[in-house]
């Protein structure tokens, strides 16, 4: 039986998507930011929010991982 989704603790795989979706925000800003000096608007836009959203992943995967034995 899966794991119903609690708005405090919600499951692993939706924590994860929920943070990478948070931190691609900022990271297409960063890209528009990044596009005043390289130009290329929209592919620095899209780069930006990939690496946001990896960082996210990465962040949030990572935590519960090193911390799966508590």
């Amino acid at each position: 039986m899966s794991p119903r989704f609690k708005f405090r603790n919600p499951p692993f795989k939706y924590r994860v998507l929920i943070v990478a979706a948070f931190l691609a925000l900022p990271g297409t800003v960063a890209g528009a930011i990044a596009s005043l000096f390289f130009g290329r608007f929209a592919t620095c836009m899209i780069i930006g929010a990939a690496i946001g959203a990896l960082t996210g992943t990465w962040l949030e995967a990572g935590a519960d991982i090193l911390h799966r034995d508590d």
